[in-house]
């Protein structure tokens, strides 16, 4: 078994397989790299849908839509537009409906 802490994850490798565990809490959608923030479309108070886009970011003079992991109500909103935001910053913490589940995150 291996372990490599990356942050607030962690990569398990299990009999050559490999596991990203997050510690970090559920909802939570932070900044995948440095970015400019272009638009927040989600306010304290919205509901969500998986799915559903909450900011565009603009990264490297791309584009990037961050759309909700999970479904609930917008707790806290992290970023507003024109603002320059760091890899793994918090951008808006969602309370998760207690009847959905989480959807599946990129792992890399």
């Amino acid at each position: 078994m291996t372990l490599v802490t990356q942050g607030l994850s962690y990569l398990v490798e299990v009999d050559g397989v490999a596991h990203r565990v997050s510690r970090d809490a559920a909802g939570t959608v932070r900044a995948t790299a440095p970015a400019l923030v272009v638009s927040v479309h989600v306010r304290e108070g919205d509901e969500v849908e998986t799915g559903d886009r909450l900011l565009v970011l603009e990264a490297m003079k791309m584009e990037l839509a961050v759309t909700a992991p999970c479904a609930g109500r917008v707790r806290e909103v992290h970023a507003g537009p024109n603002v320059q935001v760091a890899s793994g910053a918090p951008l808006v913490l969602i309370e998760p409906s207690a009847h959905r589940r989480l959807a599946p995150t990129p792992s890399g």
